[in-house]
């Protein structure tokens, strides 16, 4: 190839391919770039789960604690009642009438279960059904 301004000879197709977009320094400056936005992106990521972790192990201790204070008060409440029991200084008899069972049994032990029978607040009061006459026929 030779050159002159009056007749230059070039190369018949032009590859733009060819010609570098930025230099090794350039590159090497953008990935460096790169990388350090992406570590402190992960460094961020990190302190949030560390955060997240902690708020969850917190709320791991509260939950342990109010679930033995639950088994503490129940134990307790059953104590209460076992000694209730032992209390009771009426024996008890096998041939009762529905009355007196009501009464002996059932009224006992809804007492020591902390209810008070009869009294409509907690529910306990007595209530009538008719029955139909098919049913008493059997």
């Amino acid at each position: 190839m030779r050159y002159s301004a009056l007749d230059p000879e070039l190369p018949a197709a032009f590859n733009e391919a060819a010609i570098p977009k930025e230099g090794p320094r350039r590159a090497g400056s953008r990935q460096l770039k790169e990388a350090i936005e992406l570590g402190l992106g992960l460094e961020e990521r990190v302190r949030e789960m560390e955060w997240r972790n902690a708020e969850l192990e917190v709320r791991m201790a509260e939950s342990e604690e109010a679930r033995l204070y639950a088994q503490a008060e129940i134990a307790s409440q059953r104590q209460q009642i076992e000694a209730r029991a032992a209390k009771r200084s009426v024996p008890v008899g096998t041939e009762f009438n529905e009355a007196e069972t009501r009464t002996h049994l059932i009224d006992a032990a809804l007492t020591e279960a902390g209810w008070q029978p009869g009294n409509r607040a907690t529910g306990g009061y007595e209530a009538e059904a008719k029955v139909p006459a098919s049913i008493n026929a059997g």
